[in-house]
């Protein structure tokens, strides 16, 4: 999973696969919103979920944990 910290249009991002992604040792895909990588998440549902943020200087993929929704004010 790849998390961007703002969005972007950017068509060299790095995030392609290649067409048989179903037998691919890695897939990369961009984080969408909670619904949709429950999607994701569910197809795929026996690999390992990994996380790589690009715009940090991380160099490391770690676990991937969903990032906790905003509280709403009431």
């Amino acid at each position: 999973m790849v998390r961007y910290e703002k969005i972007t249009i950017c068509t060299t991002s790095g995030v392609y696969n290649g067409a048989e992604i179903d037998t691919a040792k890695v897939l990369w895909a961009r984080e969408l919103d909670p619904v949709q990588n429950a999607k994701l998440f569910a197809y795929f549902k026996d690999r390992q979920i990994w996380l790589v943020e690009p715009d940090t200087d991380n160099t490391e993929l770690i676990p991937y944990q969903a990032p906790l929704a905003p509280r709403l004010r009431q």
